[in-house]
């Protein structure tokens, strides 16, 4: 909306009202060119949209605060543009090794306040001209904190009117809330001149709680804080509803939830972990190509976390990778099975895309072997799996030499796994081990193509590896 549209009739009490222009704000400020000249009639309004709409103008052409109060003063006081004045502000999640989440908040230096009366806020201030919001926010927490963002992914959370003291009736800040989720806590630092200390603060269900230790938020900074920990419940929530309805067999469902889930927090991790479920969704109700494309996704968030995350989180984010590699080889390979099965396939163009699959698989069992020698422990059904999936994919459609060992091998795992986690079972006959370790859902694959895939009968041990492949409990 351009100056001259929207006019009002001048009222006594916009007569009447008291009007200042800070100092600074038309010198410094229009010198540097984040001001408006002092004449607000040489504005185009229609290059400054507001998040809640038009707004209206008074008779001389000023725009007028919607959320104008009797107490205002008119003009810009400190801020530097009429109407609304862009923040960026940044709502940084660090989330720890026992998953609790903080927040990093700055706490303000206001040379008109007492120490004691110093605010937290989230870090954040006004975006410069022709500065995307994003890019604002992350600079913003450079300055003031000394935290990088720059590799980190973000997502705007909101957009909304800013409850700032700075608002006049003709200029307000409008707040763009940017999420930043990071998997380790790096130091803070405040920068002395706008903030006076930066903490980490343990994010609780609820701003009340949060309030009680921090005092009231600055400005709107609390409503920024509630939509936060909105987003983070409902992502819980989903993901929940999500794995009760796969435990159900409502794989559908499950898929469409997960999905649902995945657009909630730009964390590659979480977002990977939805796309891996959806994935699984998929694969169970016989959507392959939908199936493969989501455990791509996942895999590749997965790749990015490890790339980007610093040396205190990349074993989490390989652990994850595995994972997502794990689902996406034994998808690709269980592809190949059907579309051979179906006859849509040769053997051969079976093998080609299996061949595919096992690479993902014994990149998934390279990233479990790192993680084992990053933190000193097994995991042994990580392990067991990929090791027994790479066994039945191999006696399909690569090295037998190479399946055979990988299976004596998930084999000897699951039996020390079993033995140490019921050591009773150790006395019983080796027939009576395997099949208790058969009816566990981790170690299944690893005693049924153990024993299966040790025939020296080549197409015996391929049926056998088909019918296990397609097997719907202990298949891949």
């Amino acid at each position: 909306m351009t100056t001259g549209e929207g006019l009002n009739t001048p009222t006594q009490d916009e007569i009447n009202v008291p009007r200042w222009t800070s100092e600074e704000v038309l010198t410094t400020g229009v010198a540097q060119g984040w001001a408006d000249p002092a004449d607000w009639r040489e504005v185009d309004f229609s290059t400054r949209p507001s998040c809640e709409g038009p707004y209206e103008f008074d008779a001389a052409g000023r725009p007028l605060n919607r959320h104008r109060t009797s107490d205002m003063s008119g003009d810009r006081g400190e801020l530097g543009k009429y109407g609304p004045n862009y923040a960026a502000e940044s709502l940084v999640v660090a989330v720890d090794h026992t998953g609790k989440r903080h927040i990093l908040l700055a706490r303000r230096n206001d040379p008109r306040r007492t120490d004691e009366e110093q605010q937290w806020s989230l870090p954040g201030g006004i975006v410069d001209a022709d500065e995307h919001t994003s890019a604002a926010a992350i600079r913003e927490v450079q300055e003031k904190t000394g935290v990088d963002l720059a590799a980190v992914p973000c997502r705007t959370l909101y957009q909304m009117y800013a409850n700032d003291y700075r608002n006049t009736r003709n200029s307000w800040i409008e707040a763009t809330g940017v999420l930043h989720i990071l998997h380790y806590t790096p130091a803070a630092k405040a920068d002395g001149a706008e903030v006076s200390a930066t903490r980490w603060f343990e994010l609780p269900d609820t701003l009340e709680e949060l309030e009680e230790e921090t005092g009231k938020l600055f400005a709107s900074h609390g409503d920024g804080v509630r939509m936060l920990l909105e987003g983070l419940h409902r992502f819980t929530r989903t993901m929940d509803a999500a794995q009760q309805a796969h435990g159900q067999g409502r794989f559908a469902r499950a898929r469409q939830l997960y999905l649902a889930a995945a657009d909630i927090l730009p964390d590659p991790l979480e977002k990977g972990r939805a796309t891996r479920g959806a994935a699984e969704g998929a694969w169970r109700i016989g959507a392959m190509d939908a199936a493969i494309t989501d455990a791509h996704e996942a895999l590749s968030g997965h790749d990015e976390a490890v790339r980007i995350f610093p040396e205190a989180a990349k074993t989490q984010a390989r652990r994850e990778r595995a994972a997502s590699g794990g689902v996406l080889g034994r998808i690709v390979v269980a592809a190949a099975v059907r579309w051979e099965r179906s006859g849509d396939l040769t053997p051969m163009q079976a093998r080609a895309i299996a061949q595919e699959g096992v690479g993902y698989l014994d990149a998934a069992l390279d990233d479990i072997l790192a993680v084992e020698a990053a933190t000193g422990v097994a995991p042994d059904q990580y392990k067991i799996n990929i090791m027994s999936r790479l066994a039945v994919a191999h006696a399909l459609y690569g090295d037998q030499v190479v399946g055979r060992r990988h299976a004596q091998q998930a084999q000897t795992i699951g039996a020390r796994s079993e033995a140490a986690s019921n050591p009773t079972s150790a006395n019983l006959p080796a027939r009576y081990r395997v099949r208790a370790r058969a009816r566990s859902i981790p170690r299944a694959y690893a005693a049924l193509a153990a024993s299966h895939l040790a025939t020296r009968s080549a197409s015996l041990r391929r049926n056998v590896a088909l019918a296990i492949a397609g097997n719907s409990r202990i298949g891949l």
